[in-house]
Order: C-alpha cells, then structure tokens, then sequence
C-alpha cells in the first residue's frame, strides 16, 4: 500500500475523530474579522487529498484570498502542489500567502489561517518550532523584510471559510489560478463551507 494514501487516511480518520471530541470554538470567534485601515489580510487554507482531477494522484492546492478593511476582496490565487505532510502544505501556504503580498506590493498585510503551529511560529519569528518547516519558515522570514508591516493571526476554519473553501476548488478542479472568473461566487463566499476532498 501506498504510503502516503495511508498517511492520508490515517489523518482524516484521526482529524475526525478529534473534530467529534473538541468542543466547537466560541461564537464570538467564528466570523471573519477585517484588518485596520489602510492594511490587507491574507487569508490562507490548504487542501490534500487524492484528486480525481489528477487521475487518482495525492495533492495539494494552497490558496490565498486578500481583502481590504471593508471585506472587498482585492485578489485571490490559489496553486496545486505536490503532497507532502498537513504541516509541510500549510507552512507552504503561509510562504505563499507571503510571497503573493510582496508580488502585490502591499505594505501592511495580516496574514491569518487556520493552522496555528505556522501562524504562531511566524507571529514569534521562530523558524525552528518543527524541523519539517523550518527552512520554509526561515524563508518566509526573510520574505517579510520586503513589508513595511505585517502581523499574523490565527483564524479557526469558521473564520477562514473563503480561503478554505478556494483551497477546495482548486483541489477539485486541479488548477492554478489568479483573479479568474472561473470560480463559482459560491466558493468566494463566507457563507457556505466546501467540503470536496
């Protein structure tokens, strides 16, 4: 059996069982929240899974989604990678949510997503919490010299929906995009979650 199959369902069975057992977040926490005036955040999410798109191969697709102190989404991007472990893809994710920002030119940009060993490790500039991420984490680091202000913040997934949700379609759909109007206004929504993989 395949390794990396296995890993994946070991993690999904594992991850569902932990979603059973885990109370749900406040209320108070479970919606987007906008950045400051004047600044951009960055919402990012990840999605693994076997992609019928790809003809049954294990991958990733990490989006990004960016919005202004109103809620108008400014731009989104999302990208299909090689699978890799949970933490390896969301660590990428952050890095690429870092390197949309830079490309884009922003100058104060909150970065939130729902993995929290990445946001939590970057919000301390730590690189070397786990040694799987830390060479991206050193990376995005480095990155961030090019912003004049940044902050990160942990958003759990009710939060996070509209990146989650991007993730998902590009998974599903196995394909790289920016701004396109290929995505249904569905999947840009904070209203309604996908589910696809």
């Amino acid at each position: 059996m395949d390794p990396t199959f296995l890993f994946c369902n070991i993690n999904r069975s594992y991850n569902s069982i932990l979603k059973n057992l885990s109370p749900p977040p406040p209320a108070a926490h479970l919606t987007w929240s906008p950045p400051p005036l004047e600044w951009v955040k960055i919402n990012m999410d990840a999605a693994i899974g076997t992609s019928v798109a790809a003809i049954g191969t294990s991958v990733a697709a990490i989006s990004c989604v960016a919005r202004d102190s109103k809620g108008n989404i400014i731009s989104w991007v999302s990208k299909v990678i090689p699978v890799c472990s949970p933490l390896v893809v969301e660590a990428c994710a952050a890095a690429f949510a870092i390197n949309f920002a830079s490309s884009s030119r922003w100058s104060a940009v909150n970065f939130s997503g729902d993995a929290k060993v990445v946001m939590d490790a970057l919000s301390s500039l730590k690189s070397n919490v786990f040694w799987s991420i830390s060479a991206i984490l050193e990376n995005c680091i480095l990155k961030l010299n090019s912003l004049a202000f940044c902050s990160f913040s942990f958003a759990p997934r009710e939060a996070n929906i509209l990146a989650h949700n991007l993730a998902q379609w590009a998974f599903f759909c196995f394909c790289n995009a920016q701004n396109a109007a290929s995505p249904l206004s569905a999947v840009l929504s904070d209203a309604v979650e996908w589910s696809l993989v």
